[in-house]
């Protein structure tokens, strides 16, 4: 081997040359991998939130047809409660028209009828009187 001074600068440059592409390597492959966990927890992250996306939108979709049902179902009950209400408060105007009707049509039984209820509530209004004294 050759020991002089040049011979020996050179191999400790091509030592150093090939001990820094060696350190430029192994940071260029540690580079390499992290890049590929990073894209590999980006894409995990993505999936990730895509699921959670999907959920939510499930989740959504969900309460709106029970939004929509439940609204469906207070407008039927509020239409049910109104036509109750409307036949209870006209009950008063049929119940004086039946009676108009059935007196016009039956006067002589109508008479009739009135009398005897007169006659059983004058009865019964006596028998008090006669005994509270």
């Amino acid at each position: 081997m050759d020991n002089s001074p040049n011979t020996s600068s050179r191999d400790s440059s091509a030592q150093a040359a090939s001990a820094s592409s060696g350190r430029l390597d192994a940071a260029g492959s540690a580079s390499a991998g992290f890049g590929t966990v990073s894209s590999s927890v980006n894409i995990g992250a993505g999936n990730a939130a895509g699921g959670a996306r999907q959920t939510i939108d499930k989740v959504s979709a969900t309460a709106h047809e029970t939004v929509e049902r439940l609204a469906s179902r207070a407008t039927s009950l509020a239409d049910r409660l109104d036509e109750k209400t409307r036949r209870l408060a006209d009950a008063p105007q049929r119940a004086l028209a039946y009676s108009t009707q059935v007196v016009q049509d039956h006067p002589v039984q109508a008479v009739a009828g009135a009398l005897l209820v007169g006659y059983v509530l004058g009865l019964l209004s006596a028998s008090r009187l006669t005994s509270q004294r």
